[in-house]
């Protein structure tokens, strides 16, 4: 696309805080539903990568997703 990279938005790791889910959502879903799903907090997880560049566009990669990814809210 051409556009400039943002000072300090070079190639740099992103976090998520991976909190327990709740005993009765996984009992009422399929055993399919969410094997990755913890039973206790596990904090700070590495959840890939973003470059930042002007026009307020951010490339991020996600860690372990395959080829398809939605994504609700970015805070970059």
């Amino acid at each position: 696309m051409g556009f400039a990279e943002l000072s300090g938005g070079a190639y740099r790791p992103w976090f998520i805080n991976k909190t327990k889910a709740d005993v009765s959502l996984l009992m009422e879903k399929p055993s399919l539903f969410g094997p990755d799903l913890e039973v206790r907090d596990a904090g700070a997880q590495f959840g890939g990568h973003v470059v930042s560049y002007v026009n307020n566009l951010h490339f991020v990669t996600v860690h372990g997703a395959g080829h398809m990814v939605k994504i609700k809210t970015l805070g970059f």
